[in-house]
């Protein structure tokens, strides 16, 4: 290994990486090695000189999922130990006549079949054209009532306290005359006197026995004394119901172009499996 070279190549590599870091860009080892001019050497290997553009080369060829992690000049180092590794294995292999065996002549024939079988899949799946905004539509109408629709919601003003002989006193109150709900609320409600005391809108199901009661009330009806979970009690006002509202078709266009999409795909390629298998 020429160990000036490796360290100017691996300083610069540093040098590169910082920088597209800043900028907020990716780092490409393989184009970064094929920058460089082919005169530059490496290492030597059985008489031959290789550099930095013959391991971006090897590099290349791989998938991006394989390329190695290069984050120390150790790595760096390894990394080309192990291209030279393949490259001995590769010579010696030739020169011991093992692509004249039987046994490896199978395993080609096999290994090429699965390739040529993922390649005519792929594109098989890479043709499949889009599904047009008709189709689109059609699907939202579909299944809008189960999917895309905002449930029924709402809005509750809340009186809350955490000593129940003052929860039971504001019970007889409001038995008595419900109107004084908002007074009670600024006067008691740990809300304060700044006329909050507001909550949501939210969903059905949410907050327990609060949520319970709420959706069995009508609007402007005061709810009876409500005991929560965290030892508080409460009593609840209906504000306002929000009706079941339907998700814009725009706002699910993409999420739904790529589902048909993909059903598409995946009838494509069952088409043709089956197609062969009958």
């Amino acid at each position: 290994i020429n160990t000036s070279v490796v360290n100017s190549v691996f300083k610069d590599m540093e040098g590169r990486i910082s920088g597209r870091g800043l900028v907020g860009g990716s780092f490409n080892l393989s184009d970064f090695l094929l920058e460089f001019d082919s005169s530059v050497v490496l290492f030597s290997f059985q008489g031959r000189g290789f550099g930095p553009f013959w391991l971006g080369h090897q590099l290349k060829a791989l998938p991006a999922s394989r390329v190695p992690a290069v984050a120390s000049r150790d790595d760096f180092i390894n990394l080309i130990k192990l291209f030279v590794l393949k490259e001995f294995a590769y010579n010696q292999s030739i020169d011991l006549g093992y692509p004249d065996n039987d046994y490896f002549s199978r395993a080609v024939g096999l290994e090429k079949k699965r390739v040529l079988y993922d390649y005519y899949l792929r594109n098989l799946i890479n043709a499949v054209s889009p599904p047009d905004s008709s189709l689109v539509a059609q699907y939202y109408e579909k299944e809008k009532e189960s999917k895309y629709y905002k449930k029924d919601l709402v809005l509750i003003k809340r009186l809350k306290v955490f000593n129940r002989t003052l929860a039971d006193s504001l019970s007889a109150v409001l038995g008595g005359n419900p109107r004084l709900f908002d007074l009670l609320v600024d006067s008691f409600g740990e809300y304060g006197t700044d006329g909050s005391g507001l909550m949501g809108p939210f969903e059905r199901g949410k907050y327990n026995f609060i949520g319970e009661s709420a959706f069995s009330l009508n609007v402007g009806e005061v709810s009876s004394l409500v005991e929560s979970l965290d030892k508080s009690f409460s009593f609840i006002r209906v504000e306002k119901y929000f009706p079941v509202t339907y998700i814009p078709l725009e706002s699910v266009y993409k999420k739904i172009e790529s589902i048909l999409l993909r059903n598409l795909q995946t009838s494509a390629r069952d088409f043709v499996l089956n197609g062969v298998a009958e």
